[in-house]
């Protein structure tokens, strides 16, 4: 039986990071995942360069991208997105 994973990304500002984090969950070599990815208002350039890599990534398919319109905080974001 093969194990599905979900990544739960929340971020906030993070248009430094958040690049790095994207590529080094699709270069890993286990197939059956998907993403999801939060942006909990962000005031930089995250959100754009988040949309810019998962449209141009072949797994644009496994990706969620959720703009949040209220700031929920990191441990918030993940626990609701789990609902």
């Amino acid at each position: 039986m093969k194990n599905k994973f979900v990544f739960v990304i929340p971020y906030y500002n993070a248009e430094e990071d958040i690049s790095n984090t994207l590529h080094s969950m699709m270069a890993q070599s286990y197939s059956d995942w998907r993403a999801i990815v939060i942006n909990d208002m962000s005031t930089d350039g995250g959100p754009s360069l988040v949309k810019k890599i998962v449209e141009g990534s072949i797994h644009r398919d496994k990706f969620t991208l959720v703009d949040r319109t209220e700031k929920h905080g990191e441990v918030r974001n993940t626990l609701v997105s789990l609902e």
